[in-house]
């Protein structure tokens, strides 16, 4: 059996779920986010999530959200749902709802 439980889960899932490691990279990727944003699991995993999904008026609140959550543990727009423009692969936009939360990596 390949991927983990949640993974397993995740993958069934008709929403995107996306992931990403501290510096921004995108780690997980299901079938739900290849629907929506239109791209393979293999063209999304290991590129950088921000230049990849985020319209480029976002980019450096996003980068400096990111800095600030990694700073302190706190940032404004976790675990709450928000709606913005994302990037499709072919560079379109569409609006969006998301919701970014925190989750420990298991590695401390």
């Amino acid at each position: 059996m390949a991927g983990t439980l949640t993974e397993l889960l995740l993958d069934r899932a008709h929403s995107a779920v996306v992931s990403m490691d501290e510096q921004g990279i995108i780690t997980y990727w299901n079938p739900g986010a290849e629907r929506i944003f239109g791209m393979t699991g293999s063209e999304a995993l290991g590129q950088v999530m921000v230049d990849l999904l985020v319209p480029a008026r976002y980019r450096d609140a996003h980068v400096h959200g990111v800095a600030r959550f990694l700073a302190t543990g706190e940032g404004p727009a976790l675990d709450r749902r928000i709606e913005m423009a994302a990037l499709r692969a072919d560079r379109t936009e569409f609006p969006a709802e998301i919701t970014l939360s925190a989750l420990p990596d298991g590695r401390n």
